[in-house]
């Protein structure tokens, strides 16, 4: 007879393998919309010293996945809402630029009654409790989808993970976001290219070093 200690541990072996995903590579002048909004130091030392995905970030990774899919059931499935498309891959080039912002954007729908077009953008949230406007590094991530896809607004809809309830911001495009976000990956690049690393983030991002798996190499 299998004991339960047994058990548990082939069930989460199961779990790991069922989502377990070949991890891509970094290129030093393709950066991802997700990741524009976090540390630069980071950004460089992933490229430096890539380490695989640990089980618990998949896990968490995956949770996030499958929250995503439900949402855009919800769009396909609901009325006065339709789905255009969902995981739509974007790439945003800006002339002369080494670098390229690529991304995947959650969901693109059209609200009927106003005939509006709208990039839909998912995070998955342990809760609301001091939720009160969207995240920054998220309104960077969103910007250029928005300006991919020629749209003047978006929106970030963040849903709990407790009891899928859903908390909306409007985001309205800002060029100068996009800009920042082009200077910051040219910033990272520039370093990349010389070897060396960024400074380390002031005191108010200072929370970016809490559960940052290169704390080792940062020091």
């Amino acid at each position: 007879m299998i004991t339960e200690e047994e058990l548990n541990e082939k069930v989460n072996g199961w779990v790991d393998n069922a989502i377990y995903r070949e991890d891509k590579p970094r290129v030093d002048g393709r950066f991802y919309c997700s990741e524009i909004g976090t540390c630069p130091r980071k950004m460089v030392l992933m490229r430096m010293y890539p380490k695989p995905i640990s089980n618990e970030l998949r896990r968490i990774f995956e949770l996030g996945n499958i929250i995503h899919e439900f949402v855009a059931r919800v769009f396909k499935d609901a009325k006065g809402v339709k789905l255009l498309d969902s995981e739509r891959s974007l790439i945003l080039a800006k002339p002369g630029s080494p670098v390229i912002l690529a991304g995947r954007l959650d969901d693109f729908i059209l609200i009927e009654d106003s005939q509006q077009e709208m990039v839909m953008e998912i995070k998955s949230i342990k809760n609301f409790k001091f939720l009160n406007a969207p995240k920054p590094e998220h309104i960077t991530q969103i910007m250029p989808y928005l300006k991919a896809m020629n749209l003047k607004q978006g929106a970030l809809v963040y849903v709990s993970k407790e009891n899928l309830m859903v908390k909306s911001f409007l985001i309205n495009y800002d060029e100068q976001v996009v800009v920042d976000a082009f200077n910051k990956a040219e910033m990272v690049y520039e370093h990349l290219q010389k070897g060396t690393l960024p400074e380390k983030v002031n005191l108010k991002d200072k929370w970016m070093c809490n559960y940052c798996e290169y704390r080792d190499e940062c020091e």
